[in-house]
């Protein structure tokens, strides 16, 4: 099998208590306008699976296109309101949804 990483979240600004140790599973960085829609699992295996951490991280920092900046003129990365681990784990042949 071969190492992959994947995304666990961690702490969530906007008080998301219930995604908290969660894992990414899928997320559309223009949903709703360029704020995003994030689906977690608390099963790694069904998680986003990266190449290594750093596909993971230009994952995590993409920027909308549907509105590429913030009212404060920074650029818009929905995913950045949650403090995130890259994680190594084992990719499990056959998963959908890897990256």
């Amino acid at each position: 099998m071969a190492k992959t990483v994947v995304i666990r979240i961690e702490y969530a600004v906007n008080d998301e208590t219930r995604i908290i140790g969660r894992y990414i599973k899928n997320f559309d960085v223009n949903a709703f306008g360029g704020d995003g829609w994030l689906t977690t699992t608390d099963y790694e295996p069904h998680a986003m699976h990266f190449e290594d951490a750093r596909s993971a991280l230009d994952f995590y920092r993409q920027v909308s296109t549907v509105k590429p900046l913030r009212e404060d003129g920074q650029p818009n990365r929905p995913l950045t309101a949650f403090t995130v681990t890259f994680k190594p784990s084992e990719e499990i042949s056959g998963i959908p949804g890897s990256a």
